[in-house]
């Protein structure tokens, strides 16, 4: 995979690669996504695979909240991390929740998998050799 080093020059220079033409990469980003969505039950269901630009994308999933998904993520906990993930689950953790239109913030479960894992620690620990205390 990546060094240290190359990895947090992979993020950041890519995300300023993204600023020079915001639009192919929002293309890039929907392509990536879309083809991990297509391998879960979710995406099957809502013909991921068919999908071409952003207007397909928002006929074929529309708004949803986070208790809309809730029987999928109940199939995730039993093993069945296909309902709607397209790699299996390393772990859960909570969210520290969202303040949204004076609703006050609600935590919930997401799942964390093996490569963001590995990124978190690999950028956290550069971060943390970089600083100055």
């Amino acid at each position: 995979m990546f060094q240290n080093e190359n990895l947090l020059d992979y993020i950041v220079c890519s995300r300023y690669e993204s600023l020079k033409n915001p639009e192919k990469h929002q293309k890039l980003v929907l392509e990536r996504l879309v083809s991990q969505y297509s391998k879960t039950r979710y995406g099957q269901t809502h013909n991921a695979s068919q999908i071409r630009d952003l207007a397909d994308f928002r006929h074929a999933f529309p708004v949803v909240n986070y208790n809309a998904l809730n029987p999928y993520f109940t199939e995730v906990i039993k093993g069945e991390y296909s309902a709607i993930l397209s790699e299996p689950v390393l772990c859960w953790v909570m969210t520290g929740g969202v303040y949204w239109q004076g609703k006050g913030s609600s935590s919930n479960p997401k799942p964390l998998f093996n490569k963001s894992l590995f990124v978190r620690r690999s950028v956290g620990k550069l971060c943390f050799e970089k600083a100055e205390f």
